[in-house]
């Protein structure tokens, strides 16, 4: 690599270019209207006019703390990711590679929900967000299989409908996140740059049925673990409301029990679920493993309570 210092870099010399001209942008106006010196002699002193408050800016920066009520949507994509089956028998069988669609405009569309507030004196916040998005696989396509199902090899390719009918999450590939944000120490009044990094659990719909067994698993669960990273800038409408346009990552670790059962409301299931496994009981049809890996381009609204301007 080159040895050349940060100094003589090409960023840093547009870098001091932008700045000397928002210097030169800012300081002109107060150049211009400064008041010309004067040596007349003056028999007493002139009174001073009486300091004028400026107006506080229309988008100022909130000195007490804000909470925020927001909801989006946008457009998802995930990556294909293994899917590894494990069978009552003792027999398991990998899918690779296989491709998921996100769909996110048919019923039920992507969307997610949020509540986050901020610190009033410093650049840090948290966040509670909810995503809906959808996982399903493209059962038409091809994918590579390695081991056996129900005691019979499988083929080395195949399409994936010749083994699953139904490998989705399309009630929802659901993420629940404990976010923590940090403003970033650039942008204006009304436009405010923002990161985070997240922590949380998947409580997907699952819909999962493969051929030969009798029933099909379709009810929300409790699979795993979930984290995201996310940047995005708030732009300030009014003293009220606020439009954010967001990156997100999300990368979710599913182990989801095959039980054979259509089942009902969201903690209805997981209770279930959870009862179940406190008893030791085995799911009907084993287990499925993935990971999903997606990315979210979002865009939402805002209302804020609470941020009120305080001090000169």
């Amino acid at each position: 690599m080159a040895s050349t210092t940060y100094a003589q870099s090409p960023h840093f010399r547009l870098a001091s270019a932008a700045t000397l001209v928002l210097f030169v942008a800012v300081a002109a106006p107060g150049i211009s209207n400064a008041p010309a010196l004067s040596f007349a002699i003056r028999s007493a002193p002139a009174e001073q006019a009486p300091a004028t408050v400026e107006p506080r800016p229309a988008f100022d920066i909130p000195r007490t703390a804000e909470l925020q009520i927001g909801a989006y949507s946008g457009l998802p994509t995930t990556h294909p990711s293994d899917a590894a089956f494990t069978r009552p028998d003792g027999s398991s069988f990998t899918v690779r590679d296989v491709p998921w669609l996100t769909d996110p405009w048919n019923d039920p569309i992507y969307y997610g929900v949020r509540i986050s507030g901020w610190s009033g004196r410093l650049p840090i916040g948290g966040m509670l967000d909810f995503t809906h998005s959808k996982a399903i696989a493209d059962v038409e396509a091809e994918a590579a299989f390695e081991g056996t199902k129900d005691g019979v090899t499988l083929l080395a390719r195949a399409k994936l409908n010749q083994v699953l009918k139904r490998l989705e999450f399309s009630h929802g590939h659901n993420i629940l996140t404990l976010n923590g944000l940090y403003r970033l120490p650039f942008g204006s009044d009304r436009v405010k740059p923002y990161v985070g990094l997240g922590l949380g659990v998947n409580l997907p719909h699952t819909e999962v049925w493969l051929e030969g067994d009798e029933k099909r698993t379709y009810e929300y669960q409790l699979a795993g673990t979930a984290t995201q990273a996310l940047a995005g800038l708030e732009i300030r409408l009014s003293r009220a409301t606020s439009l954010f346009l967001e990156y997100k990552f999300s990368f979710s670790w599913y182990r989801a029990p095959l039980t054979g059962r259509d089942g009902g409301w969201l903690f209805q299931d997981i209770w279930r679920q959870l009862s179940e496994r406190q008893a030791g009981t085995k799911p009907t049809y084993g287990e499925v493993e993935t990971t999903l890996a997606t990315h979210q381009a979002i865009g939402g609204l805002a209302v804020r309570i609470g941020g009120k301007p305080i001090g000169p």
